[in-house]
């Protein structure tokens, strides 16, 4: 799980101003940090998966991927909004498409 340290606020979200990278699945902000490490966000709406459940379960599941492959990632903010085609996804290929947008931010730093 990741520690509180390194979850982004959503209180300092709206006031930056970042990159944007979209997929069909996902959408990513990256955001300068101002810390000398890197913070990640989640955010799944109610519209996107209706059930709770389904929404802490895809959040474990990302902040775990997170954890995971934090040391490969540029030291960044990165706030991850989940869109709604994604809750249709079995779990692998969930990762696999979370692979593909991180894997755009490794390459391009």
């Amino acid at each position: 799980m990741l520690k509180k340290k390194y979850k982004l606020p959503l209180q300092l979200f709206p006031a930056k101003r970042g990159k944007l990278l979209k997929s069909p699945y996902f959408m990513l902000k990256t955001f300068q940090a101002e810390l000398g490490f890197s913070r990640f966000g989640v955010t799944i709406s109610a519209k996107t998966a209706p059930r709770a459940v389904k929404r802490n379960q895809m959040k474990r599941l990302i902040f775990d991927f997170f954890v995971a492959n934090s040391d490969k990632l540029p030291v960044a903010d990165y706030w991850l909004t989940v869109l709604p085609p994604a809750t249709n996804l079995p779990k692998e290929q969930f990762l696999i498409e979370l692979n593909k947008v991180l894997g755009v931010i490794i390459t391009k730093y």
